[in-house]
């Protein structure tokens, strides 16, 4: 990993409270992450005597979150609500990975596919959120 102070625009909404003379450092984070070259910045806010006071991370990602994006062509057979054979290994399998990576919480997000009225995909969706 290397790291590199650059000097560059804010994408990070700040406040506008900030006291004259406050300083703000960036840094850009070059690395690889599971094969994949990834650039992540850091933005630390200090305050008039350089006490860091505020950090942020971007993009979204670059602070230690994971993302996992499953195919729903093998989770789930066409107009069914319950897992495949496969899609239940997959699940499973990324249930073991998550624990082995001591995650306390985990967010799903799920969608159906452009067959069928919102209101049938709706009432399809339904009893996969509640399992």
């Amino acid at each position: 990993m290397t790291l590199s102070q650059i000097m560059c625009e804010h994408p990070f909404q700040l406040n506008d409270d900030r006291l004259e003379g406050d300083a703000i450092k960036d840094y850009a984070f070059n690395y690889r992450e599971n094969g994949l070259y990834k650039i992540c910045q850091y933005k630390v806010l200090f305050d008039k005597n350089m006490n860091a006071q505020q950090f942020y991370w971007y993009p979204h990602g670059c602070n230690s979150e994971h993302e996992f994006n499953l195919a729903a062509d093998f989770l789930f057979d066409f107009d069914k609500d319950n897992l495949t054979a496969e899609g239940k290994q997959v699940v499973t399998e990324l249930v073991d990975k998550l624990k082995s990576m001591s995650v306390k919480a985990a967010a799903v997000e799920g969608y159906t596919d452009r067959m069928g009225s919102e209101a049938y995909n709706l009432d399809l969706s339904q009893p996969v959120s509640i399992r």
